[in-house]
């Protein structure tokens, strides 16, 4: 009887699990089982956080590339190579966090950010420069961004993504 039990097809076992959890199943070797199926746990997988990066320097992008593939909960939506670039990519990815270089060519930085409010408020937007330490935060959020990382400091720049994207655990 056991072997017996051993023999019955996914099929049957699915036709159990769509009539009810507990069903007395009839098998073609013409007799009863009764199969008690697990309700599914649903398999909620949270999609990755976006991030925009405009930097002119192909350098730093690659760099955060890799950085962000170690992470797995964020990955990079799209890159610009200066501002101008960047407000038309944003509105076209939506990013969930936005990363701009301070000295860009067509927009810097602080005018990419300042367009960048207008159109997605609420998105947080990071300030990474090699000018960090003359950019002062009080200004820095007069143009609308929410922190400023000296460039070069990948694992504070990623301390500062997790802590704006990811939940606490």
């Amino acid at each position: 009887m056991v072997e017996d039990f051993a023999k019955v097809t996914a099929e049957d076992a699915k036709v159990a699990y769509r009539t009810t959890l507990h069903q007395s199943l009839y098998c073609s070797k013409g007799y009863n089982l009764v199969v008690r199926l697990e309700q599914p746990q649903p398999s909620f997988v949270p999609m990755p956080k976006t991030i925009l990066l405009a930097d002119d320097s192909p350098l730093v992008g690659q760099t955060l590339y890799k950085f962000l593939a170690t992470e797995g909960s964020c990955e990079l939506c799209a890159q610009a190579g200066d501002g101008d670039e960047a407000v038309s990519l944003a509105k076209q990815c939506k990013p969930d966090l936005v990363i701009l270089d301070l000295a860009m060519p067509k927009m810097n930085g602080l005018e990419a950010a300042r367009e960048l409010k207008k159109i997605m408020p609420t998105v947080p937007i990071i300030l990474f420069t090699l000018h960090a330490t003359a950019v002062k935060d009080s200004f820095a959020q007069e143009w609308g961004i929410d922190l400023v990382v000296p460039k070069g400091d990948f694992a504070r720049l990623m301390e500062h993504v997790r802590l704006l994207l990811l939940p606490a655990s």
